[in-house]
């Protein structure tokens, strides 16, 4: 059988995190990428992270990047505002979706985007 390698199109966090994952079990792969680097542009400031995608990241990333992203997301006491380019709310993303205290799951995480990409 031959060996396993896996070609990723695009470092977005989604390609980054499978990398991470292919990595941590041992998968050969390339990652291609237009942007020259991390920070070529603005791709937006925060993201939530709910439980499920919590553990997605703890199963893909080693525990010291996991343990990075942990500190590195803000925490939160209260659900935040989902506004527009114009600072008008957007039901449509209704805040109340936030969890808090779910003694079921860990809380909502809002991680920021470029220090998520770079872990």
């Amino acid at each position: 059988m031959q060996n396993l390698h896996v070609s990723i199109i695009g470092a977005g966090l989604g390609g980054l995190c499978l990398a991470q994952g292919l990595a941590r079990a041992g998968i050969d792969f390339d990652v291609y990428e237009r942007d020259a680097r991390t920070d070529s542009r603005v791709q937006g400031y925060r993201l939530r992270i709910d439980a499920s995608g919590q553990a997605a990241l703890a199963h893909c990333l080693p525990p010291d990047l996991y343990a990075l992203f942990q500190h590195s997301c803000s925490p939160h006491d209260r659900p935040g505002a989902m506004l527009d380019a114009q600072l008008r709310p957007l039901p449509q993303r209704a805040s109340a979706t936030w969890r808090l205290d779910d003694a079921d799951a860990p809380p909502d995480r809002s991680a920021h985007r470029q220090t998520l990409r770079e872990i």
